[in-house]
């Protein structure tokens, strides 16, 4: 089938897919909310179109949570197996009175897509399921066994398959289930339309909480200032001397094993384009690397959110008894997350006052970088049906992000990876006004027709 019957028979169904995704984008399906209602409705309905898509063998797996989704063909010994993952859980929607629309209300505007889960991931995820269809409908031969992974709390540590793995007592059935010759994570992006990429990388990620304490309660800060010790005070101390000038991390052994990349291996950030699309004056990255290497390939410590005392209207003159940071570092190779952790840990200890205690949480286990093989056969085939459907060459490039339940499936099941993506970096991923090219719905089902029909 050639890619222009496959445009033909996606401009055909193009409302019918408006419409199913709009129903999709609707379900709010909060990873950080306990909103069951919500992910039975949207399980429900993802069984159904997966039902409809040829698929023959639906699984649900609910014992850890929320629904994990396992679906399947049949399988041919014959055959190579691709397990596609991707997630149908989405980042809460506010600051809600920053987008345009309305968040969980599918718009269309100037040929995008506008609503929250649009990029991440809910489209892409619709895309697996439309291609099988289409596959189906056109009696097309697949060249693989198929096994489908869509899970319910990605943007929340992947909370379900982490339990999964943990299961000792059913981690062998699970790894026979999910066993495959190669993975394709569908959670990923391109650099633009004009400048279509694949990512061959993300980094890992662990995710931690500081909590100082001070005084045994809240103090008046007439009676007490000057002499007791202030723990946002000293919480701000701490984290304002992690970071040197050139703005590299101080702490302890935190760069060990980790390698230098060549700078010709990327595209660099232009960095007006940037300063004018987040709207700053100027950017803070680490000396002696270029912007896209500090996004890609350099590790990074980043304070999320600071919290303690008082909040609300008006002043309350407190000296409070404890200080809240959430951190979030985004590793590189070599990294290993507990051991980035006991370093964290360390520093804490060694520097803070003895006026205070402190606790720190690892909010889980984290994750290790997860790195393409780009010399496999696989890969290489990825990127030439890339190449044809994009009419262009297509550039490597590596994601900042992460995603944290890949490098697990990696480790346990040995296979490779490859990480396919079609929204664009200025997607707002995770912010107002998410967005996803109409023509990007397009190509990512073209995209999946053709890598699952070909040898």
């Amino acid at each position: 089938m050639s890619n222009t019957d496959i445009d033909s028979q996606i401009e055909l169904n193009i409302n019918k897919y408006i419409s199913e995704l709009s129903k999709l984008i609707e379900s709010k399906t909060i990873a950080i909310d306990d909103n069951k209602p919500e992910f039975n409705e949207a399980t429900e309905y993802l069984k159904n179109l997966l039902t409809s898509s040829g698929i023959n063998d639906i699984k649900i797996i609910n014992e850890f949570g929320n629904q994990i989704i396992f679906a399947q063909n049949n399988i041919d010994k014959n055959l190579k197996t691709v397990l596609l993952y991707a997630h149908y859980d989405v980042q809460p929607a506010e600051p809600l009175n920053l987008w345009n629309s309305d968040p969980f209300k599918l718009t269309i505007k100037d040929n995008y897509l506008f609503g929250r889960g649009v990029a991440d991931d809910k489209t892409l995820l619709y895309s697996i399921i439309k291609a099988l269809e289409l596959i189906k409908n056109n009696k097309l031969n697949l060249n693989y066994n198929i096994k489908i992974v869509f899970e319910p709390s990605e943007e929340s540590s992947s909370i379900e398959l982490n339990k999964l793995f943990k299961d000792e007592n059913n981690l062998q059935k699970y790894k026979d289930l999910f066993k495959c010759d190669v993975l394709l994570a569908c959670d990923s992006d391109m650099i633009s339309e004009e400048k279509p990429s694949i990512s061959t990388s993300v980094r890992g990620i662990l995710a931690t909480e500081v909590t100082i304490f001070g005084p045994n309660r809240d103090l008046h800060s007439g009676s007490y200032g000057g002499v007791v010790g202030n723990p946002i005070t000293e919480m701000c101390r701490l984290l304002d001397n992690i970071h040197d000038l050139d703005n590299k991390i101080k702490i302890h052994g935190f760069y060990d094993n980790v390698n230098n990349f060549n700078e010709d291996e990327l595209i660099d950030i232009d960095l007006e384009d940037l300063k004018k699309d987040i709207e700053v004056d100027d950017v803070i990255y680490e000396k002696g690397y270029t912007l896209k290497q500090c996004c890609t390939t350099r590790p990074t410590f980043e304070i999320n959110g600071i919290y303690g005392g008082y909040n609300g209207k008006g002043s309350k003159t407190i000296i409070p008894n404890y200080c809240v940071a959430k951190i979030s570092c985004r590793l590189v190779d070599n990294q290993v997350p507990y051991e980035i952790f006991n370093k964290i840990q360390e520093y804490f200890k060694n520097n803070i006052r003895k006026a205070f205690k402190f606790k720190i949480d690892r909010n889980d286990e984290g994750s290790m970088a997860v790195n393409s093989n780009t010399n496999s056969n696989e890969f290489r085939k990825i990127v030439n049906i890339l190449s044809d459907v994009y009419n262009k060459k297509i550039v490597f490039d590596k994601v900042g992000g992460s995603i944290p339940i890949i490098s697990k499936f990696k480790e346990v099941l040995g296979c490779d990876v490859i990480f396919v993506g079609f929204a664009y970096n200025n997607c707002n991923c995770h912010g107002p006004n998410e967005n996803y090219s109409l023509q990007s719905l397009k190509n990512g089902i073209k995209t999946l027709v053709n890598y699952l029909t070909t040898n």
